[in-house]
C-alpha cells in the first residue's frame, strides 16, 4: 500500500479541477490566488493538477475568494477524509504484517487462541509473546526478541530486562493512541496483557509485583480504549481488574488510576452514586503517593462527579485544586505517572464539560477556549472534545453559525481519532441542530460531515 489508490487520487484531481474551473469563472489568475492564501503560483498550479491538497486553510480561502458557496471547502474534506482513511488502512495492513511475522517466529509453539472482551482474537501464550517481539512498535533487536522469547516459554526465566522491554512497548502503545486513538493499538495491547497474564504463572517472586503492575497498567490501558470505543461493560470489567492487580502489587498509583477511571465511565454515563463512590475511594489512597498529576487526576474526576450530580460549590472546589496542583508542580512532573496525559488545556476542557452540565454556558465556552489555547495538540482525542464542548456551549447559548463552524472543525478532530465516543458526540451536537437545519450554516455543517463520514 505505498503508492496511493486510484480513488484518492481521483479525487484530488477532481477537487483541483473544481478549483480551476471556479477560478476562471471568477477570471482570478494563479498569481492572484497565491497571493491571497500565501502560495506560490506553481503551489496554485500543483493544487490544480492534484498533485497538492494543501490545507484546509487555502480551500477555505479560496473559496471565500471565488465565491464558491462552501462547495470548493466541501471538497476538500472529502479528500482530507479519504486520505485519513487510506492512511488508517495502511496502518492497519502494517499491523497486519508484523503479525504474520510473529506467527512465523515460533513456528513450533501452540496457537491456541482465546477471545477477549471484544470478542477479538488474541494470541495465548508463547504466541503471544511472539507477537510482541515482533512488533514494530517495540523496537526491540533480534537478542532482544530471543530473551523475551524464552523467558515466554519458561517463565521462570522473566528477569528485570525482559519487564522492562514489555513495559517500554506498552508506553510505545500510550504515545500512539495519543495521537491515532484506540483502534491503532488495542489489539497489541489486548494481546500483551495476555502474554503478561502467562508469564505471572511461574514469574520468579522477587519480580511479581513489578509484573503485576504490568497487568494492571494494560487494563487500565484496555479499560480507557474500550471505554472510548463507547463500551463502558468492557471498560469497567478491565479497570476493575486493573484495580485488583495494583493492590496485590501494593502498587498505590496503578490502584487510585483504577478508581479514577472507573469513576469517571460512571460519572459519564449518568451513574451518579457509583461516580462518587469510586473517586472517594481513590481520594482515601491519594495521600500515600507523591505523584502531583495523579492528585490532579484525583481532583478533575471528583469535580465531574460532583458536576454530574448537581453539586456546583463542590464541583469548582476540586478544579481550583486541580488547577492549583499543576501550578504547583512548575513542569516537574514523572512522564512516567499513570497520568502523563494531564495539562492545563485537559484540565480546561474537562472544567468546561462540567459547566456545561451545570448550565453555566458563558463560564463553560470560556474556559473551553482557554483550554484551546493552551492545549497540547499530540492529545488528538481530548482536543477534540474540548472543541466539542466550545461548539455546544455556543449552540447552547443560540450562537448558532458559530456552533456549526466550531462542531464542524471538532468533528474533522474525530476522524483522526476513530473514537466512537467521539463520533456519538457529534452525532448528538448536530441533532441539537435540527431546528436550525434550514440555515445555511447547519447546511455547510450537513455537507462537511457526510463529506467525513460523520452524518446523521
Amino acid at each position: 500500500m505505498d503508492r496511493e489508490p486510484p480513488e484518492l487520487v481521483a479525487l484530488r484531481s477532481a477537487l483541483g479541477a473544481q478549483l480551476a474551473a471556479a477560478r476562471r469563472v471568477a477570471e482570478v489568475g494563479q498569481q492572484q490566488v497565491g497571493r491571497k492564501t500565501g502560495y506560490s503560483r506553481s503551489s496554485v498550479a500543483h493544487a490544480e493538477a492534484g498533485r497538492q491538497l494543501l490545507t484546509r486553510e487555502f480551500w477555505q480561502t479560496v473559496d471565500e475568494l471565488l465565491q464558491a458557496d462552501g462547495a470548493l471547502l466541501a471538497g476538500y474534506e472529502r479528500v482530507h477524509a479519504a486520505k485519513q482513511d487510506y492512511e488508517r488502512r495502511r496502518r492497519e495492513a502494517e499491523l497486519a504484517e508484523a503479525y504474520a511475522a510473529a506467527r512465523t517466529l515460533r513456528a513450533t509453539t501452540t496457537t491456541d487462541l482465546i477471545q477477549d472482551a471484544d470478542g477479538v482474537a488474541v494470541a495465548a501464550g508463547s504466541q503471544a509473546a511472539a507477537t510482541i517481539a515482533a512488533s514494530p512498535l517495540g523496537g526491540l533487536d533480534i537478542d532482544e526478541q530471543e530473551r523475551l522469547t524464552r523467558a515466554i516459554a519458561s517463565p521462570s526465566r522473566v528477569d528485570a530486562q525482559v519487564i522492562g522491554h514489555i513495559e517500554a512497548i506498552l508506553q510505545h502503545c500510550k504515545r500512539l493512541e495519543d495521537t491515532l486513538g484506540p483502534q491503532a493499538v488495542l489489539r497489541i495491547v489486548l494481546g500483551q496483557r495476555q502474554l503478561v497474564h502467562s508469564l505471572l504463572t511461574d514469574c520468579p517472586a522477587p519480580l511479581r509485583p513489578r509484573l503485576l503492575s504490568v497487568h494492571s497498567n494494560m487494563s487500565s490501558s484496555a479499560g480507557f480504549y474500550f471505554f472510548d470505543l463507547d463500551d463502558v461493560n468492557s471498560a469497567m470489567r478491565y479497570c476493575d481488574q486493573a484495580r485488583a492487580a495494583a493492590h496485590e502489587a501494593h502498587n498505590t498509583e496503578l490502584a487510585v488510576y483504577a478508581l479514577c477511571n472507573m469513576s469517571y465511565f460512571a460519572s459519564w454515563h449518568g451513574e451518579t452514586h457509583a461516580g462518587l463512590d469510586f473517586v472517594a475511594a481513590a481520594q482515601s489512597l491519594v495521600g500515600k503517593t507523591d505523584d502531583v498529576l495523579l492528585r490532579v487526576c484525583v481532583a478533575e474526576r471528583a469535580g465531574t462527579a460532583y458536576a454530574v450530580d448537581g453539586q456546583h460549590r463542590e464541583c469548582m472546589t476540586e478544579f481550583e485544586r486541580a488547577q492549583a496542583g499543576l501550578e504547583s508542580s512548575d513542569g516537574q512532573v514523572s512522564p512516567e505517572s499513570p497520568a502523563y496525559w494531564y495539562h492545563e488545556g485537559l484540565i480546561a476542557s474537562q472544567h468546561s464539560d462540567c459547566l456545561l452540565r451545570l448550565g453555566r454556558l458563558q463560564e463553560a465556552a470560556a474556559k473551553a477556549s482557554v483550554g484551546l489555547q493552551v492545549f497540547d495538540n499530540s492529545f488528538v482525542g481530548s482536543l477534540a472534545f474540548c472543541t466539542l464542548r466550545l461548539g455546544t456551549a455556543h449552540l447552547q447559548s443560540g450562537e448558532i453559525s458559530e456552533a456549526a463552524r466550531v462542531i464542524g472543525d471538532g468533528a474533522l478532530l474525530a476522524t483522526q481519532s476513530r473514537s466512537a465516543r467521539l463520533a456519538k458526540e457529534v452525532r448528538t451536537a448536530r441533532a441539537q441542530m435540527q431546528p436550525w437545519r434550514g440555515t445555511r450554516a447547519v447546511q455547510a455543517l450537513d455537507q462537511q460531515l457526510v463529506g467525513i463520514g460523520l452524518g446523521v
